[in-house]
């Protein structure tokens, strides 16, 4: 399932910069952060389908999060168009610290008392699982517990994201009128993230065909690649691995969010850290 989220959320990264183009900040960060979860929510519906699971908790949450990661970073280019590495890691450390709350609240909801996997893998008896009618219960229904919340959270932080504003003069110029106060934000009324930094040379900004002929795309895909891989197995696999040393889910659960904060605090750290001695 990890595996499919990143192929969606890949495409969905691509869409959100076409989407952002279009619809703005606003609008873009609501249509992703709604399809992520209409996709969490639809998962309780389709809990009993691997399958139908694998499209709504993988594929729809993966191409939600991928189309509205692109507008808060986008936004926050413009107003920080000398220091992208510092916005970026600003917003990204969100995405980080979002396990501190949330692996207190899924674990509570779903096991409250604290009980442990009684039922042992058929491969490996050393992994166990839970078969408890009120885990299980309360499994399905977290879906769409998170779900609502989720949305409820998204629509607050897309009505709070606003784009830096052109100057007066410049937004003005040919007549349009600069609206910020709705969920639209005219693409005349804001800074474009790509532009914005005054460079002499955006006429000539590589299009995707010529990206994709260059060295350096294969070395940071290959990169991130590497990392996502680390990251990915530590973030989905330390909670089962964990079980095979002690049963206690609430203190596995306590684990996870203690990490959170530093996993958010390192996101700003290396944003500040690229600023000043680049990338490489």
């Amino acid at each position: 399932m990890s595996s499919v989220f990143l192929i969606f959320q890949a495409i969905g990264i691509n869409v959100g910069g076409q989407v952002y183009k279009v619809l703005g900040p606003r609008l873009t960060a609501l249509v992703g952060g709604w399809l992520f979860s209409v996709g969490v929510t639809l998962t309780y519906f389709t809990l009993d389908s691997f399958y139908l699971s694998l499209l709504t908790n993988s594929a729809l949450t993966a191409l939600g999060a991928g189309i509205g990661y692109t507008a808060p970073i986008a936004c926050a280019y413009t107003w920080l168009p000398e220091r992208t590495g510092l916005a970026a890691g600003i917003v990204l450390s969100g995405y980080g610290a979002g396990a501190l709350v949330f692996d207190q609240v899924q674990t509570f909801f779903i096991n409250p008392g604290n009980l442990d996997p009684t039922v042992p893998d058929d491969i490996d008896p050393s992994e166990k699982y839970y078969d408890n009618p009120g885990i299980l219960k309360r499994t399905r229904q977290s879906f769409l517990l998170t779900g609502g919340m989720y949305a409820v959270l998204q629509l607050i932080g897309s009505l709070l994201l606003v784009s830096r504003p052109c100057d007066a003069s410049e937004a003005n110029s040919d007549g349009n009128r600069t609206e910020t106060n709705g969920l639209l934000q005219s693409p005349e009324s804001q800074q474009n993230p790509i532009t914005r930094t005054g460079s002499d040379d955006v006429a000539d900004e590589p299009g995707p065909r010529q990206i994709i002929c260059r060295r350096i795309f294969y070395y940071l895909w290959s990169t991130f690649l590497l990392l996502d891989l680390a990251v990915l197995l530590m973030t989905s696999l330390y909670k089962s691995f964990g079980m095979t040393f002690s049963a206690d889910d609430h203190f596995h659960a306590i684990v996870g969010s203690v990490a959170s904060p530093f996993n958010s605090l390192a996101r700003i750290s290396w944003g500040y850290a690229a600023d000043r001695f680049t990338f490489k």
